[in-house]
């Protein structure tokens, strides 16, 4: 596509079938995360949306919304589900957002990681984002 790529993760689910076993990625040109969290059903259980939005050069902001889209059983079983898991969807939120804003400027980073194959998301993205940018500044 175009404006953005979808990736997700293949496994062998709880009943021995393969399937989608972490939900599904998508990505979607200049700055929107669609992120499904799957539950084993085609709808999967939660959904994140990710803005991520410059602030300056060295600086970002992210803004998101968290949904569950249900009525009778699927909602309360979306309910039990984050009555259970939300405290640990916070905890990892605030992980993210500790880690992210202790980070250097992104050439100092980018000169000191180690990408392995499970980062082959974040190699297409940067791949397409360079892909897009250099379509805009030399069109021919």
């Amino acid at each position: 596509d175009a404006l953005g790529f979808r990736l997700g993760k293949l496994g062998y689910r709880e009943d021995g079938s393969i399937g989608a076993v972490e939900g599904e990625v998508e990505f979607v040109f200049p700055n929107v995360l669609r992120l499904d969290i799957a539950d084993g059903t085609p709808d999967g259980l939660y959904r994140v949306v990710i803005m991520p939005t410059p602030v300056d050069a060295d600086n970002a902001c992210a803004y998101y919304v968290r949904a569950r889209r249900g009525r009778g059983g699927k909602r309360l079983r979306w309910r039990l589900w984050w009555a259970r898991y939300g405290r640990a969807v916070h905890r990892v939120a605030a992980q993210d957002e500790y880690i992210l804003s202790r980070m250097a400027p992104i050439g100092e980073v980018r000169l000191q990681e180690h990408l392995v194959s499970s980062d082959v998301g974040v190699i297409h993205l940067r791949k397409r984002l360079n892909q897009i940018f250099y379509a805009q500044v030399d069109p021919d």
